[in-house]
């Protein structure tokens, strides 16, 4: 399954690639996995596809969407070219390598080493725990190292982030994903949402132009990033905190040991202005790394002025002075300067302090968002700034920008002043409407009585005769059907102790049944309710079960993923990504993919002929995955968790549709209807939420009085429902009660499932029997 926008796998690129899998897709670019086949390695091909200028024609030709597209696509593939000429002089052990660039399909591709290893966001997820100081500093200090490497030749990577970042399985760091010719494309064509990452850009990134970018800009994305790494947050966006800015200090909130001056430093290089960051990593690595207790001569200081009031090292917005920006060139004599140390009349930036203008992205942003106003016929107004107790100046500018808009004037001032009236209750004037409105409820609820009792003495009366099933879902039938026991099938006794799970397999003449503490899996004949076969789990009980056809899917508590053939009844191979517990498991549309949700908030596309690493990760839960639902008749995927609500995805490019939020409580299972319009969740507290797929509608049922094990559609219409408190219900889409209800004794079901012919239904019990009923017409 490859997306229309990406080039179809096993295509070769300039005779020597051959593309073998998708590794992601963006506003600008494509990312493959490829196969170098005459050095036999794989690599990582990077292709120059914005989005908004092109398409791709079925050769696999880029195209320009329209004549005015052309000229800007071009100035964006010659920026792509430049960028490929910067990477292939770069060689550094952590930084990501380039072998060369090529042109092909009217387009441009890099080919770059293929780094396996975790980002630094699934490297902290799988940590469990907060990381430590010298695991952090490990990674922090070959990471300077590369960047001051980068800056030394005039440029920079733009988009550092927890994301972009890969930890080997040495421990050893690599920057990947550069963005800066993505962000001059971005810049040149106007797209913000290509130049900035928030939490991590600074201000200056919102800008319409670079040219107030230097060292520290991706310095404020890298303290951002060690935020993330210390706190578990992604730091404030930054227009969010021009407004008000309520970044709590790293200082404060850091989770873990972690020395003073490395927290210290991490919330200085996330400074809003620009001045106040360091300007260079040189300026900045002595105290991120340093471990030594003894205070700065800069920090000294401004623990100085704190104590006697003079000046403070940080101050409000109003009483900042804001040093004039200066374009990043190695000639800048003063690009070193420590903005606390000029405050404090040690560099040659003091001078400048009394009066100056902010930098232009800050001042644009500001009076964009804060007032909402247009462009002001003064487009550059001087501030004035000044410590809190100077003297203000006799003649003062125009409103400054940074101080509060005036207070609006108080137009209920006499009102508010005169004394309030006595005034009368006002039962007097109401009671006569309020006794006209008694009587005529009671009439109502007396006129409602009576017509129910008509209605019962003639149901009593005459023999009830049971309603069409396609009657009773318009009708919401509130009376339970329970199910004749004639049905009942048969009964197997397959595990000594609970089962875990237990599906329908081979196209519902198998049952696959999983013991919650053997570690086994069985397979049992449906009709003669014989055991074919057992296979011994190596890794543990199975946390999770998936079948299709053949094939069986097990997950398991130490992330790994095992492909079972019952028919031979062997293990086929493994997969796994971290040591994050495997919740929920789905085969997509055929035998060859499977997408896995786990206790790392994420879902993963795996690919049965690629167990290295997963052909895709969706993220976007705020809590582990534990439910995942494929519909193969439009291509959806349904993720839900504890995070209380379900995600739709669009499986062809990864993309999001829906969010439904606010469940009552933890999803349990998921199940779209046969034709993918209608998606059931079952939830921890017995609910199930009924969703459209095509629109964000969804309502509530209250369907068992515990939780709900088990969702299953067997029509676009209909589908059943198994609780842990031993019940199994048919219900309508469109209804609100249940259709059928099948009581299960006082068994705790523990599993359920629907046959492919939707012949039957089987349910697990905690007991270790399953039981098989014939479904009801």
């Amino acid at each position: 399954m490859t997306s229309s926008l990406s080039l179809p796998i096993g295509t070769v690129l300039a005779g020597d690639y051959r593309i073998e899998q998708l590794l992601g897709a963006g506003g600008f670019g494509v990312t493959y996995l490829a196969y170098e086949l005459a050095v036999d390695r794989y690599v990582t091909i990077k292709e120059y596809f914005p989005t908004d200028f092109v398409s791709r024609n079925h050769k696999g030709v880029v195209i320009a969407r329209s004549q005015a597209d052309v000229e800007d696509y071009q100035w964006g593939l010659d920026r792509f070219i430049v960028e490929a000429k910067a990477l292939g002089r770069f060689d550094h052990h952590n930084i990501v390598r380039l072998y060369r660039y090529f042109r092909a399909n009217e387009t441009a591709y890099m080919v770059l080493h293929f780094e396996e290893g975790q980002s630094l966001k699934e490297w902290l997820k799988s940590l469990g725990r907060a990381p430590r100081q010298q695991e952090l500093d490990q990674l922090v200090s070959p990471l300077l190292d590369a960047l001051e490497v980068i800056h030394g030749a005039d440029f920079l990577h733009r988009d550092i982030a927890p994301d972009n970042v890969i930890v080997r399985a040495d421990h050893t760091p690599v920057l990947i994903d550069f963005g800066s010719a993505r962000g001059e494309i971005a810049t040149h064509s106007r797209t913000l949402s290509a130049l900035i990452k928030p939490g991590y850009s600074p201000y200056e990134q919102y800008a319409e132009t670079g040219k107030k970018q230097g060292p520290w800009t991706d310095i404020y994305a890298f303290a951002g990033t060690l935020y993330f790494a210390v706190t578990g947050k992604r730091p404030t966006d930054a227009p969010s905190r021009l407004l008000k800015d309520e970044l709590q200090p790293a200082e404060q909130i850091a989770i873990g040991a972690f020395r003073k001056k490395f927290l210290r430093a991490i919330d200085k290089g996330l400074r809003l202005d620009m001045d106040q960051r360091p300007k260079s990593i040189a300026a900045w690595r002595k105290n991120l790394l340093d471990a030594d207790t003894q205070i700065s001569s800069e920090k000294s200081i401004g623990w100085l002025f704190k104590r006697v009031g003079a000046g403070e090292a940080e101050v409000s917005p109003a009483a900042t002075s804001a040093v004039p920006v200066r374009q990043f060139t190695q000639s800048d004599p003063a690009a070193d300067v420590d903005p606390d140390l000029a405050r404090a009349g040690k560099g040659p930036s003091s001078a400048r302090n009394s009066k100056s203008r902010l930098p232009d992205p800050l001042t644009k942003l500001r009076n964009r968002l804060q007032f909402g106003r247009k462009n002001r016929t003064d487009s550059s107004p001087k501030l004035l700034l000044a410590a809190p107790d100077a003297k203000q100046p006799a003649a003062q500018p125009p409103q400054a920008l940074l101080s509060a808009p005036p207070k609006p004037p108080n137009i209920f001032k006499r009102r508010v002043a005169r004394p309030r009236p006595i005034r009368r209750s006002w039962a007097p004037r109401w009671r006569p409407l309020l006794f006209k409105l008694l009587i005529g409820f009671g009439i109502a609820f007396a006129a409602v009585s009576l017509q129910e009792k008509q209605i019962a003495r003639k149901t009593n009366s005459v023999a009830p005769t049971p309603l069409p099933a396609k009657d009773a879902a318009q009708n919401s039938i509130k009376r339970r059907q329970e199910i004749p026991q004639t049905l009942l099938h048969h009964r197997i006794v397959a595990h000594q102790n609970a089962i875990s799970a237990a599906l329908f397999a081979s196209n519902g003449q198998r049952i696959v049944t999983v013991g919650a503490s053997d570690s086994m899996i069985k397979v049992w004949d449906r009709r003669s309710r014989a055991l074919i076969r057992t296979m011994e789990m190596d890794d543990g009980p199975a946390t999770a079960l998936a079948t299709r056809g053949n094939l069986a899917l097990t997950g398991h508590s130490e992330g790994v993923i095992v492909l079972w053939d019952i028919n031979q009844g062997i293990r086929q191979r493994s997969f796994k990504r971290n040591a994050a517990p495997i919740w929920a498991l789905a085969f997509a549309e055929s035998t060859g993919r499977f997408w896995a949700g786990g206790h790392d908030w994420t879902v993963a596309l795996w690919e049965v002929g690629t167990p290295s690493a997963p052909l895709q990760v969706l993220e976007g839960h705020d809590n582990p995955v534990q439910a995942v639902s494929y519909s193969s008749s439009n291509a959806l995927l349904a993720s839900g968790g504890a995070d209380k609500s379900v995600k739709l995805w669009n499986s062809l490019d990864f993309s999001q549709i829906h969010t439904y939020r606010e469940l009552s409580d933890f999803v349990r299972t998921l199940a779209f209807s046969d034709d993918g319009r209608h998606l059931v969740a079952g939830l921890l507290n017995g609910n199930i939420s009924i969703m459209v797929t095509t629109s964000h509608r969804s309502r509530r049922i209250k369907a068992h009085d515990t939780a709900v094990v088990a969702v299953k559609f067997f029509s676009n219409e209909r589908f059943v429902t198994a609780g842990k408190d031993g019940s199994i219900k048919i219900w309508s889409v469109r209804g609100q009660h249940p259709l059928v209800h099948i009581p299960a004794g006082n068994r705790e079901i523990s599993a359920m499932d629907v046959s492919a012919d939707a012949g039957y239904i089987m349910a697990a019990d905690t007991g270790g029997s399953v039981t098989i009923w014939r479904m009801p017409e």
